[in-house]
């Protein structure tokens, strides 16, 4: 609706009414719904577009039969029908059909090569005779001529010759990076099917902007698209790079936060915070955390370990200004801190 600099309203006049569904896959009872009688007064509907593996929708693929389901509705309707098939052959690979048996009866249907066929550059647009030479022209009007395509199609030509095979290796490795996702306590993944992994960091005390900045620093490159966090497995990924993927994750976890929010944790069921520039280690005297359960003393230990936080009562060497203010605090339940 929004992406892409708002150019379907800018530059060809038209609106878009999206459609919601599971794994942004509409159904047909919903496409039904949608339509409306002419009306002089309201923006006519022209066409019905599906992408083909959806992206927010977490790389889901749209079955044979709910393709054919929305054509069967579009033509009963009157409208035109296009596809965006920007991971089509992921698609194609996974459940065995041919491009054509995936896009037949849609009017117009779009490929990429730069994506999953990783070509450096390059897509397609097919259709009717009559539609294509539409297309071509408003290709030129919009400043679509490169003078010097053939490279970029020999590139793609590769690509279709080289990569479509091999895209049964990516899925795999989505798999196993999903597995080790589902693995880290607190990360949780969206189910998939295809290239693309989408997963939430919040349960584990981490926001989606500070886990793409943690594991950045250790090479990983990942996206937030739709509010949750998404990698995607190409040519360039392999198995190996994979399983090294997952410990990068979660040393960025553990190193950007984890143990910070753990103690934010700790000190959120204490009257008030303590911190100090001066450190000790995990040997202090916690006695005056007594009332805190097993998992609480355990980051209290850590945290004091990495030098994070001042985490307890009792420690010999904290300045008077803050043991002060330690004497005079109370646990919740009442409990007295020791000094």
């Amino acid at each position: 609706m929004t992406l892409e600099g708002g150019a379907h309203a800018a530059l060809g006049g038209v609106q878009i009414r999206a459609l919601h569904g599971a794994g942004g896959q509409f159904t047909a009872d919903g496409l039904r719904r949608a339509l409306r009688r002419p009306d002089r007064r309201q923006a006519r509907q022209a066409l019905i577009s599906v992408e083909q593996t959806t992206n927010l929708g977490g790389g889901t693929i749209w079955e044979e039969s709910e393709l054919d389901a929305v054509v069967d509705i579009a033509r009963a309707a009157g409208l035109a029908t296009h596809m965006d098939g920007a991971r089509l052959l992921n698609a194609c690979v996974v459940t065995g059909l041919s491009p054509r048996q995936m896009v037949a009866g849609w009017d117009s249907v779009w490929i990429d090569f730069s994506k999953g066929l990783c070509a450096p550059l390059g897509a397609a647009l097919a259709g009717s005779r009559r539609f294509v030479d539409q297309v071509w022209r408003w290709k030129l009007r919009l400043g679509g001529s490169l003078r010097h395509a053939g490279i970029c199609a020999a590139a793609c030509h590769y690509a279709l010759d080289h990569n479509v095979g091999r895209l049964a290796d990516d899925h795999a490795n989505s798999w196993t990076l999903a597995d080790g996702l589902s693995a880290i306590p607190g990360i949780v993944v969206q189910a998939l099917q295809s290239n693309l992994v989408f997963f939430n960091a919040s349960g584990a005390g981490l926001s989606n902007e500070r886990m793409e900045t943690a594991v950045r620093q250790h090479g990983v490159m990942i996206s937030i698209m739709g509010g949750r966090l998404r990698a995607c497995t190409y040519l360039d990924v392999s198995a190996a790079m994979v399983q090294g993927n997952i410990g990068d994750l979660r040393r960025g976890l553990s190193q950007s936060g984890r143990w910070r929010i753990e103690a934010a944790r700790v000190f959120r069921a204490w009257p008030d915070r303590w911190s100090s520039s001066s450190a000790h280690g995990a040997g202090a005297d916690h006695r005056g955390v007594g009332s805190l359960d097993q998992r609480q003393r355990a980051a209290i230990a850590h945290i004091g370990a990495r030098q994070h936080y001042f985490v307890g009562a009792g420690i010999s060497d904290l300045d008077q200004r803050c043991a002060d203010r330690i004497r005079q605090r109370r646990l919740p339940g009442g409990a007295e801190h020791d000094r």
